[in-house]
């Protein structure tokens, strides 16, 4: 066993992740909340998925019921291409719940 592989992939955790979207006039930008809890490793995968997407968003902290959340955010109706990306990394279907 490689103690170097990236082990994180093939991990089954249980996540709360909540995906949707939202219109601001003619445009649509998709959110997600729930899935990493540390700013820093959700702002590589928000880099990786822009990238092989072509869109723009941001990793924002909200503020939620006296909690910080964080925001993963997306430009365009991206819900199904973040579903994709999500299974890829191993997070269960189960854990997903898709508002809206």
């Amino acid at each position: 066993m490689n103690p170097f592989n990236d082990s994180k992939n093939n991990i089954q955790e249980k996540f709360n992740i909540k995906v949707w979207t939202e219109k601001r006039g003619r445009k649509t930008d998709t959110y997600l909340t729930g899935w990493i809890q540390d700013k820093a490793d959700l702002s590589v995968h928000h880099k990786q998925l822009k990238k092989s997407l072509g869109c723009n968003g941001t990793v924002k902290i909200k503020k939620k019921n006296d909690e910080d959340v964080l925001l993963f955010h997306l430009q365009g109706n991206r819900v199904y291409d973040v579903l994709n990306y999500l299974k890829e990394k191993g997070v269960e279907q189960t854990s997903i719940e898709i508002i809206g």
